[in-house]
């Protein structure tokens, strides 16, 4: 697993965390042992141990074969309680630290190849595997419902966890847009396009405020245009119509700050791109808000 201790790794631990008690089934994040599977076997009944307080030590480990997979797995294991009780837990093992775009893209889409301008970062497609996998976790009848609601919870996840501004750009995507291209396009699309929505939203009300304290003019920002953020057309510039200028120098005239400049007001201008320094999943007041509703609009994304 990446280096513990990585915003990312840590926002997408605790969206997992934050999904357990909403299915109300132990998530254990298992730990990659490279091609030993004897150690991967007795380090994941360590795990599991501590995870559900059960004794695992004489479980049999033996169906989880997959361990060398770089893309990671979950497997959900049913097993007897103290008091003769059936009970499950849900393994979860981590993607390699590496993985591999091009794989990602392949085993996602079930053998298809895409050229590089098509593949998620190493790093997005760590994040979206591990959130697609956690997410099966809490499968009802395990039908393509349950696919579309993991595969948006990865997106939506993913999108709102690395906060990437490249999107917001003339021909830009994040690194999450790539997934509706593999599989469950319309799911996948419309889940970027609501992680988009919000960063857009959020960075527009902030390029006003930087922009005011460092220019001294006005601005103000326009609402949200449309929910569809890939098919808003961007400017090529910011017109002159919506540059803001200070009193004493021809002003005082407002400026605006729109869905289609916002991308020239961040890298044309001095505001910045984002304009504040991002964290992930920062648009939310808690953590637990934040996975309680990426995890609803998932499954309302799911009907798609």
């Amino acid at each position: 697993m990446p280096a513990s201790t990585a915003a990312w790794v840590i926002a997408t631990l605790n969206l997992i965390a934050g999904i357990e008690g909403i299915g109300n089934v132990p998530i254990a994040i298992l730990e990659r042992t490279g091609d030993d599977t004897e150690a991967f076997w007795m380090r994941s009944a360590e795990i599991l141990c501590a995870k559900t307080g059960d004794n695992f030590c004489d479980t049999d480990m033996m169906v989880m074969r997959d361990n060398t997979n770089p893309l990671g797995f979950m497997r959900m294991i049913t097993y007897v309680g103290p008091k003769g009780e059936q009970k499950r837990v849900c393994a979860v093992l981590p993607p390699s630290e590496d993985v591999s775009p091009a794989l990602t893209a392949t085993g996602v889409s079930a053998g298809n190849t895409y050229s590089w301008e098509d593949l998620p970062t190493s790093q997005a497609a760590w994040v979206w595997l591990m959130l697609q996998n956690a997410a099966h976790c809490l499968d009802g009848s395990g039908g393509v419902s349950d696919d579309k609601r993991a595969d948006a919870f990865a997106t939506l996840g993913t999108t709102l966890i690395f906060g990437d501004p490249g999107f917001a750009a003339p021909g830009g995507k994040s690194p999450s847009r790539v997934f509706g291209y593999y599989r469950n396009s319309e799911a996948n699309r419309w889940a970027a396009n609501l992680g988009e929505r919000i960063l857009l939203d959020t960075w527009k009300a902030e390029a006003v405020a930087v922009a005011q304290a460092r220019t001294g003019c006005t601005l103000t920002a326009d609402a949200s245009s449309q929910l569809d953020v890939d098919q808003i057309p961007r400017d090529a510039q910011i017109a002159a119509a919506d540059v803001c200028v200070p009193a004493g120098q021809g002003g005082p005239r407002p400026g605006r700050v729109t869905d289609s400049n916002l991308w020239a007001w961040m890298y044309q201008s001095p505001v910045g791109a984002p304009p504040q320094p991002w964290a992930p999943l920062k648009t939310f007041q808690s953590l637990q808000a934040a996975a309680t509703y990426v995890w609803q609009q998932a499954g309302a994304l799911s009907k798609r």
